[in-house]
């Protein structure tokens, strides 16, 4: 009931959206945390991440806007009636340090998607609520082994986390042991988006792996930007090979993809010993 009044309270940000504000976002995250403020944002800048995929990134003044790496929004469009929900692809400390967050839009007929792909200007105000119990908290994350998989844009929350956990180590805010390793797959080579990143941080710091995967593209070759990238999907020998370099009884996982990914990667995961209370899951739809 808590939330549902929230989120009527939500549409009240703009007068002129519509006093309806429950979407397919809104309806699958009803149960969902959200956080109590809702701030506005406006668009400073736009990029073209891949084909399909454009990156927003939002200045927030509003300094009780907070998030945890894996978090996402309500994002809310004045005239647009759907709300959208997108995961931040930036880490908290950019939130911190410079009232700055960043969002990856998969391309869609979803209204706040289609927005965003066609409409959206640098100016332009968007009115944003955290949600989400899919994070990363270094206070309460016990665990020095973190696997993560990502499918497609799934890779957006992980990005997020990945990126906290470079910089804690950096700044000695973390403990040297800890180990993360990623495995990402996309349709096509060119919708590995942050692949550049991600291998920034792989040969910057020896706690992390990134394996990369691409499932549809048949011109592709084995060896791709220096790198080498699969020509496979994540299957189960691909788990079973990479969990042998990791304790599953102290491990925690974070999945995030497509609902019938999501489903083979954890069904995989549990036969492969790893408990179904340390696989941490969030779906695109």
């Amino acid at each position: 009931m808590q939330n549902y009044v929230h989120f009527r309270n939500i549409s009240r940000v703009y007068r002129h959206m519509s006093k309806n504000v429950t979407s397919t976002h809104m309806e699958k995250t009803i149960s969902k945390q959200r956080e109590p403020v809702t701030a506005v944002g406006r668009i400073v800048q736009i990029a073209q991440l891949s084909k399909t995929v454009k990156e927003i990134s939002i200045h927030v003044p509003n300094v009780e806007f907070k998030f945890k790496a894996g978090q996402w929004v309500d994002f809310m469009i004045p005239g647009v009636e759907t709300v959208g929900g997108f995961s931040m692809t930036s880490s908290p400390a950019k939130l911190e340090k410079h009232r700055i967050i960043d969002l990856a839009v998969k391309r869609s007929d979803h209204p706040p998607a289609h927005w965003v792909h066609s409409q959206c200007r640098v100016g332009d105000e968007v009115s944003l609520t955290v949600g989400g119990d899919f994070f990363y908290d270094p206070m309460t994350e016990n665990s020095k082994q973190l696997l993560f998989i990502a499918g497609g844009v799934g890779i957006n929350p992980l990005y997020s986390i990945i990126q906290q956990i470079y910089q804690s180590l950096k700044s000695s805010n973390l403990d040297e042991d800890v180990k993360f390793e990623l495995l990402y797959s996309a349709s096509d080579l060119h919708e590995l988006i942050f692949k550049d990143e991600l291998d920034a941080i792989a040969e910057a710091t020896g706690n992390f792996k990134c394996q990369m995967f691409v499932t549809q593209d048949k011109s592709a070759t084995n060896i791709v930007w220096g790198r080498k990238v699969k020509l496979e999907r994540i299957s189960a020998q691909v788990l079973e090979e990479t969990l042998r370099n990791f304790n599953t009884s102290a491990m925690t996982v974070f999945v995030c993809g497509p609902p019938s990914m999501i489903q083979f990667i954890t069904s995989a995961l549990k036969n492969a010993g790893v408990s179904n209370s340390n696989i941490k899951q969030e779906q695109w739809w």
